[in-house]
């Protein structure tokens, strides 16, 4: 069983985090808010941002920042406009051999730089995937037929985040062109 954390309980973050746990993935789920991390364990539903999709027990919601980052596979699935802060916070506290999934669409406007630009520029030595296409994360959580590309250079790794990510109608399919897919997303 994979370990995968999403960075970010918003719509698509908590779509994911719904997602990789009915694939059989162990889940945590960071809120950066505390009082949103309280809101999501005690209605065990993301009524800000996602209602209606109940979350599984065995998501774990956590509000630490360190202990959210201990998975084989961290998504970040915030704005594309915090991703480098992220990067710089997430660095010096990142587990050796976890991978970086990036599930934000968007490029860094000061500076133009895409990504998985940005992530390989502050997390040398990380690997790294993309996950993009189109897509509504109410809809994916409802369990309506979701296709996203999963791209990586690294074909194992998007390999095994496929296998991690996809159930029912949710697929992900590999493809090797990491930049297509984050320009294209």
């Amino acid at each position: 069983m994979m370990r995968l954390s999403v960075i970010g309980a918003g719509a698509w973050g908590t779509a994911l985090a719904v997602l990789a746990r009915r694939a059989g993935c162990d889940v945590a789920l960071w809120a950066r808010r505390p009082a949103l991390a309280a809101d999501l364990k005690a209605a065990l539903e993301n009524i800000a941002y996602l209602p209606g999709i109940p979350l599984d027990p065995a998501i774990r919601i956590e509000a630490d920042f360190t202990a959210a980052l201990d998975a084989d596979a961290v998504v970040y699935a915030q704005p594309a406009q915090h991703f480098r802060d992220f990067c710089a916070g997430a660095a010096p506290r990142w587990r050796m051999g976890a991978a970086l999934l990036i599930a934000a669409k968007g490029i860094e406007l000061k500076s133009g730089a895409l990504l998985n630009e940005i992530a390989a520029e502050a997390m040398p030595g990380v690997s790294i995937a993309i996950l993009s296409g189109p897509s509504f994360a109410a809809e994916a959580a409802a369990g309506l037929p979701t296709a996203v590309e999963l791209a990586g250079t690294d074909s194992s790794l998007v390999d095994l985040l496929m296998t991690g990510l996809a159930h029912g109608a949710f697929r992900p399919y590999g493809v090797d062109d990491p930049i297509g897919v984050e320009v294209a997303g």
